[in-house]
């Protein structure tokens, strides 16, 4: 008897150690769904503007047909209810008009044994290639809302949360806007610290707040910000307090956030192009993920890796140790200073010399937006262009490849190597692919109006690009009569949505 009884609660132990390792396991992965920090998911910075439209879980086919008129550019499995089932989020666009999109969220049928459409928001005026898709429990139920953030096409910044209710059928999984914001300015979701009783799923957490930033008149003087806060009787975000808040303090306030204690922080802000003030011609290119340095002018460029840096949060700036990436013995100290968001004081020093003359490329800096030329900044030369090179196009008689700014051009045993750059002049799609020998020296500049046509073939994306070359004279860019050149690249839809 006694055996038995020892054998039972044996037994009894196994299988409760089990169950709370299982639990343990599901409620960790419930919680990894989603980012621990959404922090200015829309901003008027030129990072906003990078593509992200895309397949976060690469490979993933739809559960059901959404339409033959749709492209898919965002799909995702996640699990919104918690249920044994996952499921699946969708953004399309349509084929014919691609400023509009819709969301859809398909549901796992019990009943019928398959997945269904169980809702669709619409959103138009929208630039496809600046959608995000993200989930969060924003109002601090422990249910998942779905954020989705976008810029219109004239340029203003969209905010929509979307959260579980009551289906019209009763038994659907179903969804409601809550906070749907455009704005000409910042959306920023502000995310509180939560008590260890809703980490536990004991109680409810506080709901986070939804902050706009809006220029007045006088952009100068300051900006307009707004509070939304969540209000379970309204079900819906509110405006509970407007204030206009000096710019300067803003400026501050933006910049004490960039500045952490660590090296990386630095990166992050310098990363991007950024011009002389005086002197378009005089360009300097930060790459913090190959801890990379170049500076260039009309005709000169030079590389120089990140060897080692100090930095101070007081001071704002930066003490870079870099060498030169052809001649490794050529060695500078780069001494930068963050004077604002945009703006930075570049002091270059020879190691071995540092009370020499003064750098040519000393000066004060100012950001440019990612993709525009160092050679060209005139007045007509407003938008940085929505076209994206990237990988493999073939030609008739040649094969280019596009890989961040640099571009190699094959034609049978002849390799040309150089760095691009795209944007718009005066509403023309304007290519610039500067030729450069192996001593960084830009021995030839080619300028070429392009056209992009991008097309959807069973389970491939076909992008063709078509080259016009010509010169840019002050008020449009004119064809040198040339036969234009085509090239076109395949991309297998398992491997990308964008």
């Amino acid at each position: 008897m006694n055996y038995l009884i020892k054998l039972s609660v044996s037994l009894f132990l196994c299988i409760f150690i089990f169950l709370a390792i299982s639990c343990s396991k599901k409620t960790e992965n419930t919680r990894n769904e989603y980012p621990k920090v959404i922090s200015k998911i829309v901003s008027t910075s030129s990072e906003t503007s990078q593509q992200n439209t895309r397949n976060p879980d690469s490979g993933i086919k739809p559960h059901i047909n959404i339409g033959n008129n749709y492209s898919i550019i965002y799909i995702k499995n996640i699990n919104l209810d918690f249920d044994v089932e996952e499921e699946q989020v969708i953004v399309g666009i349509d084929k014919e008009n691609k400023q509009n999109l819709k969301i859809f969220v398909l549901d796992f049928d019990s009943v019928r044994n398959k997945y269904i459409l169980t809702w669709e928001a619409e959103k138009t005026n929208i630039n496809y290639r600046t959608v995000s898709i993200s989930y969060m429990d924003v109002v601090g139920d422990h249910g998942l809302e779905i954020i989705f953030t976008a810029t219109t096409l004239d340029n203003k910044h969209v905010l929509d949360i979307f959260r579980k209710t009551h289906s019209p059928s009763g038994i659907s999984l179903y969804y409601e806007s809550i906070c749907n914001l455009e704005v000409n300015g910042e959306i920023e979701i502000q995310e509180k610290e939560r008590s260890h009783a809703y980490i536990l799923g004991q109680k409810n957490g506080v709901s986070f707040p939804v902050i706009t930033y809006e220029d007045v008149s006088e952009p100068q003087s300051g900006v307009i910000k707004t509070s939304y806060m969540w209000n379970y009787q309204a079900n819906k975000y509110v405006n509970v307090f407007k204030e206009t808040v000096p710019a300067k303090i803003i400026e501050e306030q933006k910049i004490n956030k960039i500045f952490f204690d660590d090296i990386e922080s630095y990166k992050t802000f310098l990363e991007g192009q950024w011009y002389n003030v005086e002197s378009d011609n005089f360009i300097i290119r930060f790459n913090g993920k190959a801890n990379e340095i170049v500076f260039f002018t009309s005709d000169l460029m030079e590389v120089f890796k990140w060897s080692n840096a100090t930095y101070s949060k007081l001071y704002r700036t930066i003490d870079i140790n870099a060498r030169n990436d052809q001649i490794h013995f050529i060695t500078k100290r780069i001494i930068i200073k963050i004077e604002n968001m945009n703006r930075i004081k570049v002091d270059i020093k020879d190691r071995e010399n540092p009370k020499d003359i003064d750098h040519l490329m000393d000066g004060y800096y100012t950001r440019i937006s990612d993709n525009m030329l160092p050679s060209v900044y005139s007045k007509k030369l407003t938008n940085v262009s929505n076209t994206v090179l990237n990988g493999e196009f073939l030609g008739a008689n040649d094969i280019i490849i596009f890989e961040n700014y640099n571009f190699i051009l094959k034609s049978g045993n002849n390799t040309k190597k150089g760095i691009f750059s795209i944007y718009n002049y005066n509403n023309d799609e304007i290519l610039e692919l500067r030729f450069i020998d192996e001593n960084h020296i830009v021995k030839e500049i080619k300028l070429y109006k392009i056209n992009m046509e991008r097309q959807v073939v069973d389970n491939s994306i076909i992008n063709r690009i078509a080259l016009i070359k010509g010169t840019i004279t002050i008020n449009s860019f004119s064809p040198s009569g040339e036969d234009a050149l085509f090239y076109m690249q395949t991309i297998e839809k398992k491997e990308s949505f964008n």
